[in-house]
């Protein structure tokens, strides 16, 4: 959560949790993220959410469309929306 409200500034487009104690790691192509997402299954992670954030978020469908697409793959998740206030928005 720590990370969806505070994101460090840069060019990223993917975060995933990487260790329990909350750490993050922030990628910028989709190869990385799947390592990422490696890196947290062989420390025993796998969070099975996924989520949108924004400002104003509450109208995106974002969540639904996850929920309908875990649903369709079998995959286990949820997907919810994250309101960013003004000082995390990036422009």
């Amino acid at each position: 959560m720590r990370a969806t409200l505070h994101p460090p500034v840069g060019t990223w487009l993917y975060f995933t949790l990487i260790n329990e104690d909350g750490q993050m790691a922030f990628s910028t192509t989709f190869a990385q993220q799947l390592k990422e997402e490696k890196l947290a299954e062989s420390r025993g992670i796998d969070e099975g959410r996924l989520g949108v954030a924004g400002s104003p978020i509450e109208h995106s469908l974002t969540p639904q469309l996850h929920d309908a697409a875990l649903a369709v793959t079998g995959f286990e998740g949820s997907s919810r929306r994250v309101e960013l206030g003004p000082r995390t928005r990036r422009n």
